[in-house]
């Protein structure tokens, strides 16, 4: 099996049928687009060539970042595919700020 992690891959079309595939709440694309325009970063894994699952960051870019959408297609659950989602990290070329200073 081989496992890849292709980030700021996922698109709108990709977003609602990996989310139609589990049954989840169905978003018109246009509605999609947008919301992953507002992002801050996204996966998209894929087992074989196909693809696995996808998983998202949202927040402000500064203070509040939380992990949204982390789907895995039914095939793959169960095999820990969920953990290979870098979605907690940074490479500093997203719009994710962080600072050394803190401010009291």
């Amino acid at each position: 099996m081989c496992i890849s992690i292709q980030q700021d891959a996922l698109t709108a079309e990709l977003y609602v049928s990996v989310r139609d595939a589990v049954g989840f709440y169905h978003y018109d694309r246009e509605d999609a687009r947008m919301a992953l325009d507002g992002g801050l970063y996204s996966v998209v894994a894929y087992v074989d060539g196909q693809v696995a699952g996808i998983g998202r960051v949202v927040g402000d870019g500064r203070i509040a970042f939380f992990i949204k959408d982390l789907v895995v297609l039914p095939q793959y659950q169960g095999d820990g595919l969920w953990l290979l989602f870098p979605v907690g990290q940074s490479d500093g070329k997203r719009r994710v700020r962080s600072t050394n200073s803190r401010h009291e």
